[in-house]
């Protein structure tokens, strides 16, 4: 006989799982200083959509700015999810990706339960637009930025190089989307007649 109350818990538990082990793979990372990226080249890594197909970053983007929101922490999801509502309200012209970005092997080891966890996150019509990393794609990225305070979202804006021409770390703001809107002009203009 099947008991309500105890399968009730067992679902609670069985969900509480993926998150839990986030957390510790995020706790069994080192933690790297924090650092402005601007100028920099952005790393050449193999991420995969929720839907698991491949994007190769920042190649898949050759020839176009794009902005990366990437996310180290689900803690930091209240963050992406402002960044990703003003970029929207202004009506950016630029594609806008979302990147999980867990490294250490402990993070790759988890990568399945982690990948399911987020999509009982988002709409299936979103799953294309956010990019998990784990494990030694993710660890170039960390290096790149930082991991402290990673309650807050790192805000790329790559262009048509691949290089990082701006990047925020300290939280949302409305008039660093403005900013960066700025930026994106600027650096489009830049880039006018290039070929990639």
């Amino acid at each position: 006989m099947k008991h309500p109350e105890i399968e009730q818990d067992r679902k609670c538990m069985m969900r509480a799982v993926p998150l839990l082990l986030m957390f510790l793979a995020a706790a069994g990372c080192n933690i790297i200083p924090n650092r402005n990226p601007t100028g920099e080249p952005f790393p050449t890594v193999t991420a995969r959509t929720l839907d698991g197909a491949r994007v190769e970053l920042p190649d898949s983007f050759a020839g176009q700015v794009v902005i990366l929101i990437v996310l180290y922490d689900k803690s930091a999801q209240f963050d992406a999810d402002r960044w990703m509502l003003g970029l929207l309200q202004v009506k950016v012209d630029a594609p806008i990706r979302e990147v999980l970005t867990v490294p250490s092997t402990i993070g790759f080891l988890l990568s399945p339960l982690v990948t399911d966890e987020m999509k009982k996150s988002f709409p299936t019509s979103n799953w294309g637009t956010i990019l998990t990393l784990y494990g030694n794609d993710a660890d170039p990225v960390a290096t790149m930025t930082g991991m402290v305070d990673s309650r807050f979202a790192r805000v790329f804006l790559l262009s048509p190089d691949g290089r990082v021409a701006w990047f925020a770390d300290a939280g949302y703001e409305g008039k660093l989307v403005l900013r960066l809107m700025e930026e994106i002009n600027h650096v489009r203009r830049g880039y006018e007649g290039a070929a990639f």
